[in-house]
């Protein structure tokens, strides 16, 4: 069942605006909820670094792939640049690995990683944007 459906059997008459907003807030409320029920909660600031910088390596490779093939990175650099991705995506799926063996770790994990991901995404969308103008 649809988010418009039951709200619409409630009575109420959302527009698509108002739906679209209120999926992003109950998007942004479980990711919220799944993170703080497991990494947030935990008292050891070091595996709060920990984790963030291993979800930071992970996003970090997924960016870096759109760039490996570019020309603009000159032959030394290139070379360190494609080891520095490989060594992230390489922590990146170990983590990911290891983290399978608690559900909630990987959840958070895996959220972390995909909000890190989009913030950067949404960054090059307005460098483009305003590139464009």
């Amino acid at each position: 069942m649809s988010l418009e459906r039951e709200l619409r059997l409630m009575g109420l008459q959302p527009t698509k605006k108002q739906i679209d907003r209120l999926v992003n807030i109950a998007i942004d409320e479980y990711r919220t909820q799944k993170i703080s029920d497991f990494v947030i909660k935990s008292t050891d600031e070091k595996f709060q670094a920990l984790l963030l910088s291993i979800a930071m390596a992970k996003s970090l490779s997924e960016i870096m792939y759109m760039l490996q093939q570019s020309d603009c990175i000159k032959q030394e650099f290139k070379r360190e640049f494609n080891n520095l991705k490989k060594q992230a995506d390489k922590v990146g799926k170990m983590f990911e690995m290891d983290s399978r063996k608690v559900p909630e770790l990987h959840s958070a994990f895996e959220i972390i990683s995909d909000e890190l991901s989009e913030i950067i995404y949404c960054s090059l969308d307005r460098m483009q944007e305003v590139n464009k103008n």
